[in-house]
């Protein structure tokens, strides 16, 4: 289970994300005078490139981010942008249409899928891309893991599968 200060750092990596976005998005229109479609295209990819960076420190305490997770991250938000597409969609145009095609039901439709993007990217973030990942039970080469200063079944002391795989140099 999430820890509660992991799950709030979540939440406000994800509004600083959307802040950053429309902050990006409002400078790409007015300073640069791009079209829309390059701005917000452009300011989401930047911004989500952020969120990730802040979600793999701060909020998941990686020391250095990897492309696997920039690539599962990148995967998870595509998904969730049809996610709330296709709520958004399904309630307006839907057996629903007639609660959610006119006034403000649209909005609310896109809030609905948005909520169900937001369920789809914690359970990704947190069940997937940074899932606690067990320690590998067998070192390299094969041989399992030896503590420091252990000794093997004659007395002499152990030697690692790091050590067995070392280059060999001569004493000096």
């Amino acid at each position: 289970m999430p820890s509660l200060t992991r799950v709030v750092r979540f939440f406000l990596a994800g509004g600083g994300s959307l802040a950053l976005d429309l902050s990006l998005q409002a400078v790409l229109l007015q300073l640069l005078d791009l079209p829309v479609w390059l701005a917000s295209g452009l300011s989401y990819q930047l911004a989500l490139v952020v969120h990730f960076l802040v979600n793999d420190r701060w909020v998941f305490g990686q020391r250095r981010p990897s492309l696997r997770r920039l690539l599962e991250f990148q995967l998870t938000a595509l998904t969730a942008s049809l996610i709330t597409y296709a709520v958004t969609n399904l309630l307006v145009y839907g057996p629903s249409a007639p609660l959610f095609a006119a006034g403000a039901g649209p909005y609310l439709a896109k809030i609905a899928g948005t909520a169900a993007a937001t369920a789809w990217t914690f359970a990704s973030s947190f069940f997937w891309i940074w899932r606690p990942r067990p320690a590998p039970a067998v070192a390299a080469g094969g041989a399992a893991p030896v503590a420091s200063g252990a000794s093997g079944a004659s007395g002499a002391p152990a030697v690692t599968a790091v050590q067995a795989t070392a280059p060999l140099r001569a004493p000096r």
